[in-house]
């Protein structure tokens, strides 16, 4: 229990209001589990006519805590870039008592609404990636690999910061504490919410920043993350911080260099214009 409050500690990101007020945000709801409504706070210009490429993004905080309000200047970014970003809302263990697996279903339902709602979003349902920030980021990665779960309405393409990708045994490898999640934790098999034992040709094209020194979500399950992905023929970059710990992507000048590499990567997807 000690091991995981710490895990949990320590992925708290940059102090962040809940429920959040983004300034200029458009607020819908994208989901209802009994009383409890489920919302995206979506960033972004809609142009008529035009289907604009899109993100969805999903906080961390060890699916414990945290809040939408904690990207919204990674969102800002892409969004005046010509992206349409949604912030999305998902069930913690502090506010709902929920498991990891509520978080991966509500993940996969704001995806599939996304699609749904595409036309009148003035969003392309065939450009629609899933991202995230630690926990967010193990949602997306579930949203795109992991079946099941309600829905199979799979991103896009894949951006993810400091992902735990790894959260069962796997290659004989030890990558600590989070191959040590329980079931009840995790209201699941941990291998059922683990992306990495989920990977075939079909995973969307990754792009992924991790710091060299995360002590949380360790570099090495990144690179070994890649290393599958490309075994299976699929693309996956991995940005590198050096010496960096978790969650160094809030602040500057980490923040602008690795969203520099996230809008290159949407470039070369062709989802962006490319720069003269």
């Amino acid at each position: 229990m000690r091991m995981l409050l710490f895990f949990c500690l320590t992925l708290l990101p940059l102090a962040a209001d809940y429920p959040p007020q983004i300034a200029g945000a458009r607020v819908e709801t994208y989901a209802e589990v009994g009383e409890e409504a489920l919302q995206v706070w979506i960033i972004g210009e809609k142009v008529e006519g035009q289907a604009k490429p899109a993100v969805v993004l999903f906080f961390g905080g060890g699916w414990r805590f945290g809040s939408p309000d904690s990207l919204k200047r990674h969102a800002r970014f892409l969004a005046r870039r010509g992206m349409i970003c949604l912030l999305a809302d998902y069930r913690v263990w502090d506010r709902q008592r929920a498991k990891v697996a509520d978080g991966v279903t509500d993940a996969k339902a704001a995806i599939a609404w996304t699609r749904q709602h595409a036309g009148r979003l003035g969003i392309d349902p065939q450009r629609i990636a899933a991202g995230g920030a630690s926990a967010g980021g193990h949602l997306a990665a579930c949203a795109a690999l992991v079946p099941g779960f309600g829905h199979d309405e799979a991103p896009n393409a894949l951006l993810l910061f400091n992902a735990p990708l790894v959260l069962a045994p796997f290659a004989d490898e030890d990558f600590g504490l989070l191959q040590r999640l329980t079931k009840n934790w995790l209201g699941a098999e941990p291998d059922a919410v683990s992306p990495i034992h989920h990977l075939s040709r079909r995973a969307p094209p990754t792009w992924m920043a991790h710091g060299s020194a995360d002590a949380i979500v360790p570099i090495a399950t990144a690179r070994t993350f890649q290393r599958e992905m490309e075994k299976w023929g699929a693309s996956c970059q991995l940005f590198e911080a050096e010496e960096m710990p978790h969650a160094f992507h809030y602040r500057d000048p980490w923040f602008s260099k690795v969203m520099a590499g996230a809008e290159e990567f949407f470039r070369e997807l062709g989802w962006l214009e490319s720069q003269e």
